[in-house]
């Protein structure tokens, strides 16, 4: 069973609603959730707790991977998501509760296996 990290950021006061709903997608594909973070600042403020807690829970190996609804709470560039990836040594580190980003990620993680392992895990048309 996948353990999971529940992440969110928002610069509203509480970012519950959306953690909830996280809650609910990781309970419906059976994922147990082993932590939950959030940041109520907005993009442009320097650090980020809430993050570095997930970040650190994906180092430690507490949880298997890190979910959340948007891509820009992981990363606006994928050069920070490589690094990321890189740093950990894993590419299976992020899922998305929303299929554009979670679609965008694996992209990203693919082109990123085939230059590790030299394979090409894009399925043909």
């Amino acid at each position: 069973m996948k353990k999971v990290w529940l992440y969110e950021r928002t610069s509203k006061d509480t970012a519950e609603a959306q953690i909830q709903e996280l809650r609910d997608f990781a309970n419906t594909r059976g994922w147990t959730v082993v932590g939950e973070s959030e940041d109520t600042i907005n993009a442009i403020t320097p650090g980020k707790p809430g993050f570095d807690a997930a970040v650190a829970a994906l180092k430690s190996g507490l949880t298997d991977a890190v979910l959340t609804s948007k891509i820009e709470w992981i990363g606006r560039s994928a050069e920070k998501l490589r690094k990321l990836i890189k740093e950990a040594g894993r590419v299976d580190l992020f899922e998305f509760s929303n299929e554009d980003a979670q679609e965008y990620y694996d992209a990203i993680t693919a082109k990123d296996a085939i230059a590790k392992y030299g394979v090409d895990i894009i399925p043909d048309d």
